[in-house]
């Protein structure tokens, strides 16, 4: 009797076990995942700052020779 509750308690210990690895699995690849979410957002912000930064000095740019071209003109 009480070897059979023991078999019992260590197949349920087993069981936890192999749940505790599951669940540590899917924890490091929900940081994995979460992480890699990050840096995309991080590479994408970057890129439109920069993008951004660009069309306004080709804005810029495009105003102020507007401006030359009409003066140029206007004398």
């Amino acid at each position: 009797m009480l070897n059979q509750q023991l078999a019992i308690k260590d197949s349920q210990i087993k069981e936890k076990d192999e749940q505790l690895n599951s669940m540590q699995k899917l924890l490091d690849q929900s940081q994995q995942l979460q992480l890699m979410t990050e840096k995309k957002v991080e590479e994408l912000e970057t890129t439109t700052s920069i993008k951004i930064k660009y069309d306004n000095l080709n804005l810029k740019q495009k105003s102020n020779a507007w401006w030359k071209f009409w003066l140029k003109n206007k004398t």
